[in-house]
């Protein structure tokens, strides 16, 4: 069974807290430094214990070797027996210190972009809001000099827009270099090739699911004083991106429902929707599904 190290967990206090808040939260510096510090120690963590079990064996080797050779053979196996499991310790903990690193890459992304917002005007903030289809803040008016409280979820939603436009860049390239290799012999690249598309439909199935969270933060900048997080609204399928891929031109039950929300009376979002509806649009979704 695979460990995971969740990046952040929802408590129930965080749960009563609205998005802005949680937005104005990440951007704490001691929390950035905090992940930055848990990716490092993850990675000693994970080095030391190769380094120790290699120690380990080389001195149970030498000894052995030195009063006990008949044993070295049980020592042989046992030294195999033992490197799977501790080479399933040392991915842990590698997983979990990418993990730290990538959320601190996300939290110094979103802070930069906050940082450019620090000097916008309401009226500029405005224009912002309406560059991202949003016309109406509950609780605000034109202009609202309060406007400029939403920076922090302009900020994430900047960093949403970003890291799609990233995603959807190495799944292109990925798809370039899958057609180069069967241009040129699709016998011999076979299974590179099959690779390639299978990275590119995982890099799809992440960029569409960062899509969706913009929308999520989009309609957050709709009610900033809504209380919840996206968990509040609905899930993700579990499908992977070949699962799906497989499973929608065989019209497989469920294959095409790429987020599905808590309340009934809201449609799931399929698939193809997500590729062809703008942010804006996928907003008007998530309010009409958040709780009251």
């Amino acid at each position: 069974m695979a460990i995971t190290m969740p990046l952040s967990s929802v408590s129930s206090s965080l749960a009563q807290k609205t998005v802005l808040q949680q937005c104005q939260e990440e951007l704490n510096p001691e929390l950035l430094a905090s992940y930055d510090q848990k990716s490092t120690l993850w990675k000693v963590a994970a080095i030391a214990t190769l380094v120790a079990f290699t120690a380990l064996m080389i001195g149970g080797f030498i000894a052995t070797a030195l009063y006990a050779p008949v044993f070295i053979p049980i020592i042989g196996i046992t030294s195999l027996i033992l490197l799977s499991q501790i080479n399933r310790v040392y991915r842990t903990f590698d997983n979990w210190s990418t993990q730290s690193h990538e959320r601190a890459d996300q939290l110094r992304e979103i802070n930069r972009h906050y940082q450019e917002l620090s000097g916008s005007t309401p009226a500029q903030i405005q224009q912002i809001l309406r560059q991202k289809g949003i016309h109406n803040v509950t609780g605000m008016q034109y202009n609202d000099p309060n406007l400029t409280t939403l920076k922090p979820l302009i900020a994430r939603h900047l960093f949403w827009e970003g890291h799609v436009e990233k995603l959807q860049k190495l799944k292109q390239e990925k798809l370039d270099e899958a057609a180069k290799l069967t241009s040129e012999s699709f016998t011999d690249h076979r299974e590179e090739i099959y690779d390639l598309r299978s990275e590119a439909l995982e890099l799809e199935k992440q960029a569409l699911e960062s899509k969706v969270k913009n929308s999520f933060i989009n309609a957050a900048l709709r009610r900033p004083h809504f209380a919840g997080t996206l968990a509040d609204v609905g899930t993700f399928s579990a499908l992977s991106g070949q699962e799906r891929a497989a499973g929608i031109p065989m019209n497989v039950a469920g294959a095409g429902e790429f987020f599905t929300f808590k309340a009934r009376n809201v449609a799931p979002i399929q698939y193809n929707e997500v590729k062809q509806i703008g942010v804006a649009d996928l907003a008007m979704r998530m309010l009409a599904a958040m709780p009251a």
